[in-house]
């Protein structure tokens, strides 16, 4: 049925397993028929005797390439049990879900971490199954699509089984089953059935399209007369402005804005539909036996009914004003008065500082007349390193002498939630760490990779973006597209930055004498150009923006080498990691981030290194 807005307790009527009349019923876990239980391990075969459910594992977000957002739990589940129901050897598999739907998947606003029964499940499902999983954001338009086109491996997001899906995806045995049913406004008495609304002209429903409640009212109600919209928030907003009578919809979303809403709404009338739930594959895929596999191991010893418990029970009180908007959050839907959640970026001042160096900054503190901060730096002054030479990072666009880029909008976004001033100083790469390390910037903003080595003499902030490492090439290049060709080949050259993560990860490949390093990346790609080097090691997102510039002359190709998280880095010890990581995480709940990683990652950002200035580099 699935469809967007759940809000809260969820005290449901979802059909049950016995046929008690409880006053609170869970979501039924449908019971393994005979044929399922000979394909399962027996008691004394299962990998665990007692439910295995996994406890506190941590997810960290991370950016996609396309600028998507990412969580994963930092690698493979399962690792170091004896056996496993299926051994898929830590395959990453990637999983469409929206953050968005409760309480299947939800991100808090208050502490920018993803939850709920999709979570659970899943990372249960991988550790029976030694598995990756890696969940993207993707909005409910276009899911089911999306995943039997190969964009996905699976989706995970309350997915109602029906046929007409059937024809698009493969699924999963069912793991709930999920009632559908009319709310309406508190003490509504001209109805209580879809029979009546459909008998009364002057009544109207509501529902979302897209979804098998729209499915089952058109049964009842002529399509024409049936009023739509593009989410459920929509729809139950419509309903307490009194523009729609009724809004069929999953009882565990109705039972959700009930929760929001108790004095306002309530949910009437019988079950409509009893729908099963199910995972999404593409069209044969290999995943659908080991996944059918762990549901039934966890229908036989419990872990379903502990997750409905958990989640559709009357301890779980989590309500839509607690999360935040998953993947809608960069959407301005038709119709919906949204409030941005920062203000505009103000105007930057060029300044020269007492050993010459150029600064830039707002002209003062952020975020003043503010009625509450994350962290209240009382306009603290802090100097952040960075190169104005890297784009999309950062950068002066020579057309108009001004700087901008990802770095400048996420620390004016950052201090205005901060009170804070931030000024900008130009700096080299080239011994940019060490500087930070020795106090000489309160941090740096600069695309830094976080690892070990360089935690040695700085602290990181937690990770905002993944960036992937790949080769950039001539165009049409055909004698090799991946490093190991390159090293088994003593005729070509590969190039990269020296002091770099790309640096240290070309050396893995190639010895260290015969990579050809550079100062800086466009002293590299013009020797790419020229000739001199036949390849160059660099971050994607760098050597996508080179392509821009040399469309006829340049491409990226081969596999990704390493995916590296981005930090801020800072003096070790400093007192700026933990609010700079509040800031982050609560952009991240807010949908701030993202719509960085959209703007400054996506097809709209046009601006290459002929557009630019040389930053720190200039003489």
């Amino acid at each position: 049925m699935r469809r967007f807005a759940l809000f809260a307790v969820l005290a449901l009527a979802l059909v049950v397993v016995a046929c008690a009349p409880p006053p609170a019923a869970e979501p039924e876990v449908e019971e393994p028929t005979e044929e399922q239980m000979a394909e399962e391990p027996t008691q004394e075969e299962a990998v665990t005797e007692e439910p295995a459910m996994t406890g506190n594992l941590v997810l960290e977000r991370t950016t996609g390439t396309a600028g998507e957002t990412r969580w994963d739990y930092g690698g493979c589940l399962g690792e170091g049990a004896d056996s496993y129901l299926v051994d898929l050897e830590c395959r990453e598999i990637t999983i469409a879900i929206e953050n968005a739907y409760l309480p299947f998947n939800y991100v808090e606003l208050s502490t920018g971490t993803p939850g709920g029964w999709d979570y659970d499940a899943i990372a249960e499902i991988c550790t029976r199954l030694h598995c990756t999983p890696i969940f993207v954001e993707a909005a409910w338009e276009g899911m089911i699509q999306a995943v039997g086109d190969g964009q996905f491996d699976m989706a995970a997001d309350g997915i109602t089984i029906n046929e007409e899906r059937a024809k698009i995806v493969d699924f999963s045995n069912g793991y709930i089953n999920i009632d559908q049913r009319l709310l309406v406004r508190k003490g509504e008495d001209r109805f209580s059935t879809m029979e009546e609304i459909a008998d009364n002209p002057d009544l109207v429903l509501g529902t979302q399209l897209d979804t098998t409640n729209y499915e089952t009212a058109i049964q009842y109600i002529p399509e024409e007369e049936v009023k739509t919209y593009e989410q459920f928030p929509f729809a139950v907003q419509a309903l307490l402005a009194g523009e729609v009578d009724a809004v069929l919809i999953d009882e565990v979303a109705g039972q959700g804005y009930v929760g929001e809403n108790a004095d306002e709404l309530e949910v009437v009338g019988p079950s409509y539909s009893s729908d099963q739930l199910g995972f999404i594959f593409p069209q044969g895929s290999d995943l659908v036996d080991p996944v059918n596999q762990a549901i039934s191991a966890m229908k036989t010893d419990g872990s379903l009914n502990t997750l409905s418990t958990e989640y559709f029970g009357p301890t779980f009180t989590i309500t839509y004003d607690d999360i935040g908007e998953g993947a809608y959050a960069s959407e301005a839907s038709e119709g919906e008065a949204t409030e941005e959640p920062m203000e505009e970026t103000p105007m930057l001042e060029q300044t020269t500082g007492t050993a010459g160096e150029t600064r830039w900054d707002y002209g003062g503190c952020l975020g003043e007349g503010a009625d509450s901060y994350l962290v209240d730096l009382e306009c603290r002054e802090i100097t952040i390193a960075i190169e104005n030479a890297y784009l999309p990072f950062n950068y002066v666009e020579l057309s108009t002498g001004t700087p901008g880029g990802w770095d400048y909008d996420m620390l004016a976004k950052m201090c205005t939630r901060l009170h804070c001033t931030p000024i900008f100083v130009e700096a080299a790469w080239e011994g940019m760490i060490q500087a930070v390390g020795d106090g000489q910037f309160d941090m740096a903003a600069d695309g830094i990779t976080i690892n070990e080595e360089r935690a040695k003499i700085v602290d990181f902030s937690t990770g905002y973006i993944n960036i992937d490492q790949r080769l950039l090439v001539r165009r049409g290049e055909d004698r090799f597209s991946t490093m190991e060709e390159i090293a088994d080949n003593p005729d070509l050259v590969l190039g990269t930055q020296l002091d770099t993560t790309n640096y240290e990860t070309a050396i893995q490949y190639i010895p260290e004498e015969e990579v050809k390093t550079y100062e800086q990346f466009p002293f590299a790609v013009q020797a790419l150009l020229a000739g001199e080097v036949d390849a160059v090691l660099i971050d994607e997102v760098a050597g996508q923006g080179y392509v821009g510039e040399n469309a006829d002359e340049l491409e990226v190709v081969g596999p990704s080498y390493s995916s590296d998280q981005l930090g801020f880095i800072f003096p070790q010890g400093s007192d700026l990691v933990d609010p700079v990581n509040q800031a982050i995480n609560a952009m991240k709940a807010d949908g701030s981030l993202e719509e960085l990683s959209i703007k400054y990652f996506g097809p709209t950002f046009t601006i290459t290194y002929e557009d630019i200035g040389e930053g720190a580099y200039a003489e």
